[in-house]
């Protein structure tokens, strides 16, 4: 797909921030699986980008999906980082922990529900 330059780097400093940001947990740079904890948001973004009709922001979605609840990152870095349609994106984010982020509308929605929302 093609992107404007700006999308490009956008994808590659969303792919960045995720990998850099560092954990709350013990785990340190692991998932709950053992993995390295970029292994998850890097299949994410396969899937998104396997989709003819994704955006450079659903890339950009795909790879910060998890960092706030995460990481010490919070939805105003994500606004000014990366714009407002991509924190709306983190903002739906899985609630893995069971208790809703500040905000989280009552219905729920995950953040790949939202992205599949915007994509079909």
């Amino acid at each position: 797909m093609g992107y404007s330059m700006n999308g490009k780097n956008e994808i590659q400093m969303a792919k960045a921030f995720a990998a850099g940001a560092p954990r709350r947990d013990q785990a340190g740079s692991k998932s709950y699986t053992g993995e390295p904890y970029i292994v998850h948001p890097a299949a994410v973004a396969g899937i998104v980008e396997a989709v003819p009709t994704h955006t450079w922001q659903m890339l950009c979605m795909a790879w910060l999906h998890d960092t706030v609840e995460d990481t010490g990152v919070t939805h105003g870095m994500i606004l000014d980082l990366f714009g407002e349609e991509v924190r709306q994106g983190v903002w739906y984010r899985p609630m893995s922990s069971g208790a809703p982020a500040t905000g989280l509308p009552a219905s729920g929605s995950t953040c790949s529900a939202w992205l599949m929302r915007r994509i079909t």
